[in-house]
């Protein structure tokens, strides 16, 4: 999904500002409203997997932007990751 962001971003100029703000700046409910244009966050369960395709993408994004922000911040801060 961070792939088919990068790409609309190149094309779309209004929404390349939109999405290095959100980068830089965003919530985890504007990285959610950012990239809802990719799937529905709160979409229903699949009967097979992957259970939540954009649901667990948008996670993974937002808990990856979190990690480098808490690393930028506090360089000298260990994390104990999952």
């Amino acid at each position: 999904m961070l792939e088919k962001a990068v790409t609309k971003a190149h094309d779309d100029e209004a929404y390349a500002k939109h999405f290095e703000e959100t980068l830089l700046q965003g919530s985890t409910i504007e990285i959610r409203e950012c990239l809802s244009c990719f799937g529905d966050y709160f979409e229903r369960s699949r009967d097979t997997p992957p259970y939540y395709p954009h649901h667990d993408a948008v996670n993974g994004i937002d808990g990856a932007l979190y990690a480098i922000l808490f690393d930028a911040a506090l360089p000298s801060t260990e994390q104990a990751h999952e």
